[in-house]
């Protein structure tokens, strides 16, 4: 589906704040019966059993383990292949 609405009709914000961003996503929200109970359903079993749905995998030392762990990485890209796929799929 495409929307064509301009983007003054979907931000309410006037043009001098819009100008200062360099991008903006217009999200739409297409009613869907069956998705919207679902997303419903889960919010409402979120916040019953709320010690039941939100005990973190990780701990917050584990995370920050693995985020400095990541950080250290450096990839390389070895091939030209690989570098012109990355290059066009950025552009």
């Amino acid at each position: 589906m495409t929307n064509n609405t301009f983007l003054q009709y979907n931000v309410a914000l006037p043009p001098a704040i819009l100008s200062r961003f360099d991008l903006v996503y217009i999200m739409i929200d297409d009613p869907d019966d069956q998705t919207d109970y679902h997303i419903a359903h889960h919010i409402v079993r979120v916040h019953q059993k709320r010690e039941d749905a939100i005990a973190p995998a990780f701990t917050t030392a584990q995370l920050k383990r693995y985020i400095a762990y990541a950080k250290s990485l450096k990839p390389k890209v070895w091939c030209y292949f690989s570098y012109n796929g990355m290059v066009t799929l950025y552009v």
